[in-house]
């Protein structure tokens, strides 16, 4: 049996190495990037917040008032008069 040897020349137009270059030229600023989200996430972790609530009070005024006009009527005295007509 006879042995052949059979070559295949195959040329190619690479298009994608300014491509690729340029996908890797912004892996640093990425990292950077990644870097100061990281550290100020430690400093937001590492913080103490204080939750505030502030209401609008409506209530204590009307009711006050309220409050004092039942106690001037409950402080005086008052005189009833029935009379009978017959």
């Amino acid at each position: 049996m006879s042995s052949r040897i059979i070559e295949i020349i195959i040329q190619t137009n690479d298009k994608t190495s300014a491509g690729l270059s340029a996908i890797q030229s912004k892996f640093p600023a990425a990292e950077k990037t990644i870097q100061r989200v990281a550290s100020r996430m430690k400093g937001f972790a590492a913080a103490k917040f204080r939750a505030t609530i502030s209401l609008i009070d409506r209530v204590t005024e009307p009711g006050s008032r309220i409050n004092s006009v039942l106690k001037s009527l409950a402080g005086k005295a008052y005189r009833l008069t029935v009379g009978v007509d017959g």
